[in-house]
């Protein structure tokens, strides 16, 4: 009797070893990266290592029921904001478990400058920084608007959106602890009236915010409050300097942004991290003029204004951008009725990106994009069901286009390989002079593809 019939065994299976991956030299002629892509099967990985690119140092912890008088900065003796952390010359924080609120977070549009890592001491996930109100005092409203709770905010209509963490969150889709379901953001409504006959939703005008939570209670510690206010993170003057976020939960306007409009070495990192919950024009992720650029294992969700993952070069003085991006995901960008611009993925200006295993969807434009002379290399990706209405052209998982740049003369070029197009219209498309490259084994569900598309190698 054969092994593995008859006596419930298995027969093993042979783990494929992962093969070096070659990637074409017109990408390499713009960027040679420093790591390498292995493949596997339709899997992709790499040896890039981000413990190394950590800036180290004078290290500083910040928790919950820590003191910023009578704290060190030792872990014993933590600090209790992020702000007195870095004031106190820290060049690693360590913050602990719990929501950081603009009370005992960074200062609005904080910019570091000098190399610096931000990072959870309690675990991927547990540590969710926000720019959110604290404090604030609710009054419950007189009939017929009884079930709605008014507080005073400190910024006229200054909410970019709200969250209470005792409703039941989206199914399947976690934030980076991997149990806590990803908050629905309260709806918003344009009178108290309208805020009265909707569970879960708020109306905010002036520095009055009314509140209807999903189950009448008066709002209390869960329900968060984001206000208006920017993390601006790692911009101008910064020539460089590295920074690197891991194992954050970042909600509010901005995410992580950078802005860098002269030449420099600059470098961002972040890893097992999710900004979500902005509702300003400013990307959750707007890397531009920034050198090196690394997305390992980050989400990014819930904006109705613009992208999730988004790179850019400036101008012909700044660095070209270059950016790798591992394991990420983008949910729910833009939205319906709005211009069909907003992308999960998207590089624009000159820069370049390698992508690996993303999955974005659900984007009021095509999900995955290139433009305005950059480069593009897509293995493993899956991306699509583009929510866009109007514009068919735009409702494609992956495109490229728009041939000029600020030198006039580049062609954005998309190498895919092994990538899945979902719930598209088109799977993929091409348009202004763009170049999409297959490198075989992709699969779309539509069949439907626009423009030209050039078998590789």
């Amino acid at each position: 009797m054969k092994l593995g019939t008859g006596l419930g065994f298995k027969r093993s299976r042979k783990l494929k070893t992962p093969t070096l991956l070659s990637l074409p030299a017109t990408f390499l002629s713009r960027w040679t990266p420093t790591f390498n892509i292995y493949e596997s099967g339709r899997t992709y990985s790499t040896d890039f290592n981000f413990d190394a690119l950590k800036p180290t140092g004078t290290t500083k912890w910040v928790s919950k029921t820590g003191n910023d008088t009578t704290g060190t900065g030792t872990e014993g003796n933590p600090y209790r904001t992020l702000a007195k952390a870095y004031t106190d010359g820290a060049v690693v924080v360590k913050v602990g478990a719990g929501l950081w609120t603009r009370t005992d977070g960074f200062t609005s549009n904080f910019n570091p400058n000098r190399n610096f890592t931000v990072e959870s001491s309690a675990g991927a996930g547990q540590t969710i920084i926000t720019r959110a109100y604290d404090g604030l005092t609710w009054t419950q409203q007189s009939s017929p608007n009884d079930n709605v709770y008014l507080a005073t905010i400190p910024i006229s209509n200054g909410v970019t959106a709200i969250v209470d963490l005792s409703a039941t969150g989206r199914s399947g889709e976690f934030l980076k602890d991997g149990t806590t379901p990803v908050p629905i953001p309260l709806s918003v409504q344009t009178s108290i009236a309208n805020c009265q006959a909707n569970a879960g939703s708020y109306f905010v005008t002036g520095t009055s915010l009314y509140v209807r939570t999903h189950d009448g209670r008066a709002p209390d510690a869960s329900v968060i409050t984001l206000s208006t206010e920017a993390f601006m993170w790692f911009t101008a003057p910064n020539t460089n300097v590295t920074f690197c976020l891991d194992g954050l939960e970042i909600w509010g306007v901005g995410g992580v942004r950078t802005e860098h409009t002269v030449a420099n070495t600059n470098v961002l990192g972040v890893r097992n991290s999710a900004l979500r919950f902005s509702t300003s024009t400013l990307a959750l992720s707007r890397v531009q003029g920034t050198k090196q650029c690394y997305f390992i294992n980050c989400d990014a969700s819930d904006h109705p204004n613009t992208d999730a993952f988004s790179y850019a070069t400036v101008n012909v003085a700044a660095a070209t951008c270059n950016a790798l991006e591992v394991n990420c995901k983008a949910r729910r960008l833009g939205k319906t009725g709005s211009t069909n611009n907003f992308n999960a993925f998207t590089s624009h200006n000159h820069s370049n990106v390698i992508r690996l295993n993303g999955d974005g969807q659900f984007t009021v434009g095509p999900c995955t994009v290139d433009v305005l002379g950059s480069y593009s290399i897509n293995l493993g990706m899956t991306s699509g069901n583009s929510q866009v209405s109007t514009n068919i052209n735009a409702k494609c998982g992956y495109q490229v286009g728009t041939v000029s740049d600020f030198d006039s003369v580049t062609t954005s070029k998309m190498w895919f390989k092994n990538c899945n197009a979902v719930g598209q219209y088109f799977d993929w498309g091409q348009s202004n002079g763009g170049e999409l490259f297959d490198w075989g084994g992709n699969i779309g569900e539509t069949g439907r593809t626009y423009g030209i598309i050039t078998t590789y190698p």
